[in-house]
């Protein structure tokens, strides 16, 4: 995790798992208390994730959890055939409903996962 400090407090958080753990709402269920620790005990108000655009599993933990999708970060992260792109999501505490941008189209464009638990 990393923090910026401040009025507003915000976090950018991830997560990583192994195969075996994949398809049983594990990390969903992890996940969601992560980000409920951190805006109800922490106190911080914006939390960030971000990860591969081609990451559809990835795509659907960060939704279920209640995250908006707010960006595509082109040129995030680099991987070792050129392609790069991440999807940005944030969830934020008290604040007012904003248009949300609708997600591109997937593309030959992804990224490495820019954040760990």
């Amino acid at each position: 995790m990393s923090f910026a400090q401040g009025k507003f407090l915000t976090a950018e958080v991830g997560f990583a798992t192994g195969s075996a753990c994949w398809g049983q709402e594990i990390m969903t269920e992890a996940f969601g208390v992560a980000l409920n620790y951190l805006c109800h005990h922490m106190g911080y108000h914006r939390i960030e994730a971000s990860h591969d655009i081609e990451n559809t599993a990835s795509d659907r933990v960060i939704e279920k959890c209640g995250m908006r999708y707010e960006d595509t970060k082109r040129q995030g992260m680099l991987r070792k055939d050129g392609t790069y792109g991440r999807y940005a999501y944030v969830y934020c505490i008290g604040a007012r409903s904003s248009p949300i941008k609708e997600k591109k189209p997937r593309t030959k464009m992804s990224a490495a996962f820019s954040f760990i638990i």
